[in-house]
């Protein structure tokens, strides 16, 4: 029987976890729900870094015009950059063709952990369906990743990730660790209003204070796109 885990933070994961799983990493707000608006709107692929500085070095590396600089810090657009992290900012106009060079404070970072997985693939409330039915194709244990806010826990991610245990276990064909069953519960307890929780967790609260309000709304849709994004050799594809 498969087992179903969940990584309340993204230095909870381990080497061991990780290898020859299939890990779907989770960052509600808000890099997991960009990375998927802007390969939907026909970004040519995604390429997530730590570090502002480490973006910039690598954009030298690719034609200009082809390039698109992305991220936030605290919550705003990095000075300098073309873009933030405001999914709503992705639209076809802009990013169609182009390759996105990503750093943000914690998604972009999460993606790193998976890097050694099986399969790794990008997933939110957006594409909850498409992500999961990925997964139940897909061959080996399940590795939910949570992105949490700055080395703490993050409600929204890891509802987001009991959503994605729900999804997957409703025909109880897999094991379920303790993290995931915190994880689950949690999902029953928000799943009715997902907007009223992003508007009263941390972090929530925190980008609605900063004017990003519309991103919260956004980000609280499900199902909305169908797109599975792939993580493979430090990039992101559709």
């Amino acid at each position: 029987m498969k087992t179903i885990d969940v990584a309340l933070l993204p230095n909870m994961v381990n080497s061991q976890q990780v290898a020859g799983s299939v890990a779907v990493v989770i960052d509600v707000l808000r890099a997991s729900s960009t990375i998927l608006t802007a390969l939907s709107n026909g970004a040519k692929q995604v390429i997530p870094v730590n570090e502002p500085q480490e973006a910039k070095e690598l954009a030298k590396q690719f034609p200009t015009g082809e390039v698109l600089l992305c991220g936030e810090r605290e919550g705003n657009k990095i000075p300098g950059f073309d873009l933030g992290n405001s999914p709503r900012e992705f639209v076809p106009e802009v990013v169609a063709g182009k390759t996105l060079i990503m750093s943000t404070t914690n998604g972009t970072k999460a993606c790193h952990t998976a890097q050694n997985a099986s399969v790794s693939v990008i997933g939110c409330f957006l594409n909850l369906t498409a992500v999961t039915h990925f997964v139940n194709q897909a061959e080996g244990n399940v590795l939910l990743i949570t992105s949490g806010k700055e080395g703490r826990f993050s409600l929204e991610d890891v509802v987001c990730a009991g959503a994605f245990v729900d999804k997957l276990n409703a025909g109880n064909e897999f094991a379920i660790t303790d993290a995931a069953r915190v994880s689950q519960i949690l999902y029953t307890i928000y799943k009715s209003n997902l907007r009223q929780m992003f508007n009263t967790c941390e972090h929530g609260q925190y980008l609605a204070s900063l004017g990003y309000q519309a991103d919260l709304d956004y980000c609280a849709q499900v199902d909305t796109l169908t797109l599975v994004p792939r993580f493979t050799s430090g990039i992101i594809t559709s």
